[in-house]
């Protein structure tokens, strides 16, 4: 958790330890922001439809989504 890392290609269907994910969270929580504002949220979720139709939305307005390959 000490090391920066950049991941670019991600397992689909990976399942994360429920202890590694609490401390990645909590982690991202203590992670610095403009001014403690903290204007992000983090949503985990395990549908594969709902992750495609959100990729989908996401691409037809032009944003950037790192999707699951």
């Amino acid at each position: 958790m000490n090391e920066r890392r950049s991941i670019r290609a991600f397992k689909n269907n990976a399942e994360v330890d429920a202890t590694k994910l609490h401390k990645i969270l909590e982690t991202c929580d203590m992670t610095p922001s403009s001014g403690g504002s903290q204007t992000f949220e983090i949503y985990q979720i395990k549908n594969e439809d709902l992750k495609r139709r959100l990729v989908s939305q996401h691409n037809e307005r032009g944003r950037f989504l790192m999707h699951l390959r």
